[in-house]
């Protein structure tokens, strides 16, 4: 799911029938060493993916984040297939201190949904029943 190891994908991807790949915007990614170019790497992981098999992509929203990182992923997808489903996944509350606002969510659906043509928002469910 990682959309920054297309070197990785390249190795699986005749093993596997659909990606799911996740998108963790670089400023809420600072805590860990990002190896290369993060957008580089996210635009060859989509070229890839989209090539080869049905794709989806997840982004995570906190509150963290910066609206042009947003911005960036969205002109990124949109250059590679504006029909990609897109799938918005706010930060859970597990994790307060990164939770984005309902405001912050509007703004980043609306960044997504003005120029992507299946947009959707879909809590963490898994956080929700309390699984890891």
């Amino acid at each position: 799911t990682n959309g920054t190891l297309p070197d990785e994908l390249k190795k699986v991807i005749a093993l596997i029938d659909i990606v799911s790949m996740d998108i963790k915007i670089p400023s809420d990614l600072l805590q860990r060493k990002l190896k290369g170019d993060f957008w580089q790497s996210t635009e060859e992981f989509i070229s890839i993916s989209i090539r080869n098999r049905q794709t989806y992509i997840k982004v995570i929203i906190t509150d963290s984040a910066r609206l042009k990182e947003y911005q960036k992923t969205r002109q990124i997808i949109t250059a590679m297939n504006k029909d990609i489903p897109v799938i918005l996944q706010p930060v859970s509350v597990a994790n307060r201190q990164m939770q984005p606002t309902l405001k912050k969510l509007v703004e980043v659906y609306e960044i997504f949904s003005k120029m992507l043509s299946d947009v959707r928002i879909i809590p963490q469910v898994h956080r929700l029943m309390g699984w890891k």
